[in-house]
C-alpha cells in the first residue's frame, strides 16, 4: 500500500491542525490543514489496500467529505455543508455515504460511487430511524429495506448538495 495507517500524522494545537501523508520511504505525499473530525466518526477512512481514503475537511464555507487517491487528488466529494455527521467508505474504497445537514432542517445522506463520480441524495427522513449503510457492491440499505443500488441506477455526475 502507498500508506499505511501509521504514515499518517495527524497534529492539533489549540489554533492549527495538520494532516500529513507519507509515502512509504517515509516521504510527504501531501498535507491539509483543513483535515477535522466530523460530529460523529472519524476524520479519515481507508480502503483496504490503501489506494483511497476519505477526508473530513473544514474551512470557512463549511464541511467537505472528499474522497481522494494516495497522492492526494480529489476523485468526488460532497460540499461544501454546513454540518457533516459523519463518512464511512467501504473497504473497496469503490463507495462512500457522507450524512451532513442545513440547520434546522432535515439531514441528507449523500451516496457516491467513486469510479464513475455517481452521487445519490437521500433525505434521512425517507430512512429507518435516520441510518443507513452502504455495503462493497453498492447497495444502500435503511435497517433490512433496500433504498438504492448503483449497479442499477443510471449514471450522473456529482453536482452541489441538494438545497
Amino acid at each position: 500500500a502507498p500508506w499505511s495507517r501509521t504514515s499518517i500524522e495527524a497534529r492539533r494545537s489549540a489554533s492549527r491542525r495538520l494532516l500529513r501523508v507519507l509515502g512509504s520511504n517515509g516521504k510527504a505525499l501531501w498535507t491539509s490543514s483543513e483535515a477535522d473530525a466530523p460530529e460523529n466518526g472519524d476524520p479519515l477512512a481507508f480502503s483496504s489496500d490503501g489506494e483511497t481514503l476519505m477526508v473530513a475537511l473544514r474551512a470557512e464555507n463549511g464541511w467537505t467529505a472528499a474522497v481522494k487517491n494516495y497522492m492526494g487528488a480529489t476523485i468526488i466529494d460532497v460540499g461544501p455543508v454546513p454540518r457533516l455527521q459523519i463518512m464511512t467508505l467501504t473497504s473497496n474504497g469503490k463507495y462512500a455515504m457522507v450524512r451532513w445537514l442545513i440547520p434546522d432542517q432535515s439531514a441528507t445522506h449523500t451516496f457516491l460511487e467513486v469510479s464513475s463520480k455517481t452521487r445519490q441524495d437521500v433525505p434521512s427522513s425517507e430512512l429507518v430511524l435516520g441510518l443507513a449503510r452502504i455495503t462493497e457492491d453498492g447497495k444502500v440499505y435503511s435497517g433490512k429495506r433496500l433504498i438504492f443500488d448503483f449497479a442499477l441506477a443510471p449514471k450522473k455526475p456529482s453536482g452541489p448538495p441538494a438545497p
